[in-house]
Parts: C-alpha cells; sequence; structure tokens
C-alpha cells in the first residue's frame, strides 16, 4: 500500500502522463481536482488507445472499477482485482460504480 501516492493536477498533458508510466514500477495515475479530490484514474491500457495529443489528464481513464472503499472487505477487493487484471486501487471515501 502507497499511503502517499503521486498525484498529477486534472489540467496535467498528456505528454506529462506518458512520461510518469515510462518507469516500470507505475501501474496507476491518479489525477486530481485542485481540492485533492480523485477525479479519474489512469492505467497504462488507457493510453494504448489513440489520445488527441492536447488532452488533458482529467479527460481521460475512469474512476468506475479503478477504485474501492476504505472499508471494504479485504477478500472480496482482492478476488475483484485478480478477476479484472488489475495490479492496483485507488482507495476512496466515496467509490465509483
Amino acid at each position: 500500500m502507497i499511503r502517499f501516492p503521486k498525484t498529477h493536477n486534472a489540467r496535467s498533458r498528456l505528454a506529462e502522463i506518458v512520461a510518469f508510466f515510462a518507469d516500470d514500477h507505475v501501474h496507476l495515475a491518479l489525477i486530481v481536482d485542485p481540492d485533492g479530490l480523485l477525479v479519474t484514474t489512469i492505467e497504462r491500457l488507457d493510453l494504448a488507445v489513440p489520445v488527441n495529443g492536447c488532452a488533458r489528464a482529467g479527460e481521460l481513464g475512469t474512476r468506475a472499477g479503478g477504485t474501492a472503499g476504505p472499508t471494504g472487505p479485504l477478500g472480496v477487493t482482492t478476488v475483484a482485482l485478480l478477476r479484472a487484471r488489475r495490479r492496483r486501487l485507488a482507495i476512496v471515501t466515496s467509490p465509483a460504480d
């Protein structure tokens, strides 16, 4: 678990997010608004589809399937990660559907 993850501003450019994923250890980019609230999560696969080079980070990715609540059962969350072949989830107070 990462307690203080690297976050990116929702207005960050696509090039910044692509550069972030140049590190093989990176699996998930957290995109936040000015108040620090999660806007979206971006995974490496989200960058595999053609995207406008001028796109902002807040326009990419999704919260759906990329978040979990802090009180959810660990076993259920782990099974969901394995089924979706994901390595990371953002823990938020209000998960998206």
